[in-house]
């Protein structure tokens, strides 16, 4: 058989047994979690009105690292000669092909960290850690990642530069995934809309073992979206949603977008436009706050889906927005590989124009939550509120405040 057809038959395979033990590892969680009584409760700038499970990210561990390390279990044994039949010698021959027994001390960093950052996430849905707490246990693991040989080169780059700045991409996309979850189904289908253009873009450039990693993502996010889109039964928690973006960041500096011998550099802004919109609802935000004299750690309505609400859109109707934002950002960056310098130009400048059109449609919600005011506390509860009582009313989307509120 054809090598590439044996690939892509064992990354669908990832992606099935991902997809399979998610859909059996969701209802657990949602049991486990009402038992356990760890809940999303209601409060100030939460949009839900009842207590959801919070343990999604159990659901999405399992499902990864349970799939993962089985793949590589039987590949290892088929390797040994200890498993003859068709399938696991299949994965064995995978397995060959991303480097065999070689691969696995840099995977295996990958692995133990994005455990860690799973447990430092479940960690703060239970005890609510202090901020700098958590950005310094999670500098520390990426710092560990960084030492294990996971990073890009950078035209020739010393450690001493590459090191620091792969530790800030690491941490900086793990908490903007983070931040983004604040509506059902949004970082979880952001995250499934980013790594499935991974894929593509990981096959296109032969990089089996991304794809790979990839697939497996790919089946948990699917198959826990069953069970978050609106009206969601369960959350992904800190747990879930810092682990999702840890995984996309480090499988990102795992591969390589140039092709080999070309001089065009504009193909590492890949992965920036494929995660470009975690990584606008982050700076967003960080702007607001600034701009309003808040705590950049503050808890508030100044999200894009909240920004979006804001404009009279439902919940539901935010998240598919900002789904089709996530998908025409990262749908450029499939080409961007295979264009003249000028030509990606053209491309990115055609992105440009996307995200400025969403900024101007942000800035009327700009106008009405009154950033430069006092009253952004009050105004931003009584969204809150708007936004609860057209969770009951799914027909009409949340009225906004008026502006001349005082």
């Amino acid at each position: 058989m054809d090598p590439h057809t044996l690939q892509l038959e064992v990354q669908v395979g990832l992606l099935l047994a991902g997809l399979l033990v998610s859909l059996v590892a969701c209802p657990l969680a949602i049991r486990l979690s009402r038992r356990l009584g760890i809940l999303d409760r209601p409060a100030e700038g939460k949009i839900h009105r009842e207590p959801i499970p919070l343990l999604g990210g159990v659901a999405v561990f399992a499902a990864f690292y349970g799939v993962l390390l089985a793949g590589l279990a039987v590949g290892l044994l088929a390797l040994g000669g200890r498993l003859g039949w068709t399938p696991p010698g299949r994965i064995a021959f995978y397995l060959q092909n991303i480097g065999g027994t070689g691969v696995l001390p840099r995977l295996g960093t990958i692995l133990l960290a994005g455990a860690g950052i799973f447990a430092l996430g479940l960690w703060d849905d239970l005890r609510r850690l202090p901020v700098w707490t958590r950005l310094l246990l999670q500098a520390a693991l990426a710092g560990a990642v960084v030492a294990a040989g996971v990073r890009p080169e950078f035209f020739g780059l010393p450690i001493a530069v590459v090191g620091p700045l792969v530790v800030l991409w690491i941490v900086g996309i793990t908490n903007a995934m983070n931040l983004l979850d604040g509506a059902d189904g949004e970082a979880a289908g952001v995250g499934a809309i980013s790594t499935g253009l991974l894929v593509v873009a990981m096959a296109r450039l032969d990089q089996p073992l991304v794809v790979a990693l990839l697939m497996v993502l790919e089946g948990a996010l699917l198959g826990f979206l069953r069970f978050n889109f609106s009206p969601a039964r369960i959350f992904l928690g800190s747990s879930g949603s810092m682990l999702i973006g840890y995984l996309l960041s480090v499988t990102v500096l795992e591969a390589t977008f140039m092709r080999p011998g070309s001089a065009n550099v504009l193909p590492v802004a890949m992965p920036i436009l494929i995660l470009g919109v975690p990584l606008y609802d982050t700076l967003g935000v960080m702007l607001i706050r600034l701009v309003s004299r808040r705590p950049l750690t503050a808890r508030d309505t100044s999200h894009l889906q909240h920004r979006l609400m804001y404009l009279g859109m439902t919940q539901r109707q935010a998240v598919l927005l900002i789904y089709l934002f996530a998908f025409s950002l990262g749908i450029n960056a499939l080409v961007l590989v295979d264009l003249a310098v000028t030509d990606g130009l053209i491309l990115l400048g055609q992105v440009f124009c996307v995200v400025a059109m969403v900024a101007l449609l942000e800035r009327a919600a700009l106008r009405i939550i009154r950033i430069r005011t006092g009253v952004w506390r009050e105004i931003s509860q009584e969204f809150v509120e708007a936004a609860r009582r057209n969770l009951e009313r799914r027909d009409e989307p949340p009225m906004p405040p008026s502006p001349g509120r005082a």
